[in-house]
């Protein structure tokens, strides 16, 4: 669909392994927090795990055992 000149997408959130359905659930809840104020893109940065906080983006973090991802919008 192009609406005023630019494209949009749908965006969502699939998990896999034991912890997948949950992470997929908390990506949800922060799209659509961005989906209900699009001021800005969504952007997720994913980082090494054990990255410290001074070292990462600010934003919404999810930890996880293989990394932490960073939610801005």
């Amino acid at each position: 669909m192009d609406v005023q000149g630019s494209k949009r997408y749908r965006l969502g959130a699939a998990g896999y392994g034991r912890t997948g359905q949950e992470l997929a659930e908390r990506l949800g809840v922060q799209l659509r927090a961005w989906d209900d104020d699009r001021t800005l893109p969504p952007s997720i940065t994913a980082y090494p795990a054990g990255t410290p906080d001074e070292k990462i983006a600010s934003g919404h973090v999810i930890a996880k055992p293989s990394g932490r991802l960073v939610i801005t919008y």
